[in-house]
């Protein structure tokens, strides 16, 4: 299934065609920054991650089978960004964020009909256990409309991984349930960003990176003897994220800054399949209706120079 594509288009279509024609303006209005820079500091977030597959890999028998829900998964740890710019106009950058879930629960519900019809079981459990990791590279261009404007092209690669847990959420669940599902997000990445300078202590940035990605995630469902372990089922399939951001670079005292940055991330992929892998050797094959993943997070970061 194809995802959007003619939005990827758009935005290589846009940064081209402003590279264009504002490239000498940004040649004389661009400050010369130093020559590495970093930010490091605090994260947290909240999530939710969703999938469902069909009965059979045309999409029917029924057409949602089972339904696998993560809600609120509460997480914390910590970020770090390094921007090298040897030239006046043109940078890199690497991103790492890093966190551990410590609160959340899922909920896996089968159907034996069409739409949700006639439930045949519905389980709840703790999910106060995994962790997020995003890492992203890119290549950069500075647009200066103004002393007081700047404007950001970037495209590269990210990667996105989630470990998620399945686990006793009570007396009546398994005390040895402990099932795991593992995902990556990993694909091409394309973002703006403008920044204005509202005072001379503060500016504000805003951003929008969409991407076009692969998925895959391998689960265990540890407790179902009639499931390989620890590969019981995989998934595969196509999709795209959008990931809004707003943020404040406000100086302190001296040339101490502090930077806080309020992200949105959504992801979706279109149809997919599953392969399960069944303890007997053989695999059945269904289809993956989609996946879904959301996420707020909230950054807290100190910027500084290693090179100038």
């Amino acid at each position: 299934m194809e995802i959007i594509p003619r939005l990827g288009k758009l935005i290589t279509a846009c940064c081209v065609c402003c590279g264009c024609f504002t490239s000498a303006a940004a040649q004389q209005a661009a400050a010369l920054e130093p020559l590495l820079r970093a930010e490091v500091g605090a994260a947290g977030t909240t999530a939710n991650l969703s999938w469902s597959v069909a009965g059979n890999s045309a999409g029917t028998s029924p057409n949602i089978m089972s339904e696998l829900q993560w809600h609120n998964l509460l997480g914390a740890g910590m970020y770090s960004r390094l921007t090298f710019q040897p030239l006046r106009r043109w940078y890199a950058t690497l991103g790492f964020a890093g966190m551990g879930y410590a609160g959340g629960h899922a909920t896996d519900n089968d159907y034996q009909e069409d739409n949700r019809q006639y439930p045949s079981y519905a389980g709840r459990f703790s999910a106060n256990k995994g962790y997020f990791r995003d890492f992203n590279s890119t290549i950069g261009f500075v647009l200066h409309a103004s002393p007081q404007l700047k404007w950001l092209i970037q495209s590269g690669y990210t990667n996105q991984q989630q470990l998620n847990y399945l686990l006793p959420a009570d007396q009546f669940t398994p005390s040895d349930l402990r099932s795991t599902y593992a995902s990556k997000w990993k694909g091409l990445i394309m973002k703006t960003t403008a920044e204005w300078l509202v005072s001379g202590n503060t500016s504000l940035v805003a951003g929008m990176a969409y991407s076009q990605l692969w998925y895959h995630a391998e689960a265990d469902w540890n407790l179902i003897p009639s499931f390989r372990h620890p590969l019981s089922f995989m998934h595969a399939a196509k999709g795209y994220a959008v990931h809004p951001t707003i943020e404040a670079k406000m100086r302190m005292f001296g040339k101490a800054y502090l930077n806080l940055e309020l992200a949105y991330d959504y992801r979706v992929t279109g149809y997919g399949a599953e392969h399960l892998y069944l303890h007997n050797g053989d695999v059945a094959v269904t289809r993956l209706n989609n996946v879904r993943s959301s996420c707020w997070t909230l950054h807290a970061g100190l910027p500084f120079t290693l090179i100038h």
